[in-house]
């Protein structure tokens, strides 16, 4: 390793550990980052499948956005991936010190789309290292512990808030369990659906979940062909 590669890591270890004795909080929001600093130009970004949910005008503002972030970083397509590089091993040595992290995605921006923005933060960060149950906590136990509401939500146990979804395969063991729905509900069934057109979700476009009646979910499970 480089005089300038120890430096950073000795920097890194002192962020590290400030942030664990400030008792602050982490949401890294890595699937963000990648795009802001990766490779990906607008047309490669713009054919992610989830971006044709959104509409012709946010496609147009994320290009316009994402050409004038390139033109004012001032930093080389290597400088930036080590910078992305970086990010990742922080993201981890956080993880390994007990820091309390939480699950974010900063949606809908810059070809972060709602939902599936979801997916992509998990993928990113098991590619940082954490393990599945540790990504599956910043984003259920985690939360919960934050707001100081662990009897509430967070975990599957009685009396508490049953915010679950339904797989067909254990995320413990393979996250992209995550991806196998047994068929994906577009945000166009549910409007087009009296039962859920009232759902919170669907009058505040910044939502990413929202609570549901038991009719709603049993309508939902009918629509994702799932076992009620």
């Amino acid at each position: 390793m480089s005089l300038r590669g120890r430096a950073r890591s000795g920097a890194a270890a002192l962020l590290v550990a400030a942030t664990c004795a400030a008792h602050a909080w982490t949401v890294p929001t890595l699937a963000l980052w990648e795009t802001f600093l990766g490779t990906g130009d607008s047309g490669t970004l713009a054919a992610r499948p989830e971006v044709r949910w959104v509409p012709q005008a946010w496609r147009a503002n994320w290009a316009q956005q994402l050409t004038q972030l390139r033109q004012q970083n001032a930093q080389t397509r290597e400088q930036r991936l080590t910078t992305l590089a970086l990010r990742r091993r922080i993201l981890k040595a956080l993880q390994t010190a007990g820091c309390p992290i939480a699950f974010g995605t900063d949606s809908p921006q810059l070809y972060s789309v709602p939902g599936f923005s979801i997916h992509r933060e998990i993928m990113s960060m098991s590619a940082a290292g954490l393990t599945p149950a540790q990504i599956l906590a910043a984003g259920t136990r985690n939360p919960a512990r934050y707001f100081g509401a662990e009897q509430e939500f967070g975990s599957v146990a009685a009396g508490q808030r049953a915010d679950l979804i339904l797989l067909n395969g254990n995320p413990l063991i393979d996250l992209r369990a995550h991806r196998r729905l047994p068929q994906p509900v577009t945000l166009a069934q549910i409007k087009a659906d009296t039962t859920l057109s009232e759902l919170p979700i669907v009058r505040q476009g910044r939502l990413s979940v929202s609570p549901v009646t038991a009719p709603q979910w049993s309508k939902l499970l009918k629509l994702a062909a799932a076992a009620d």
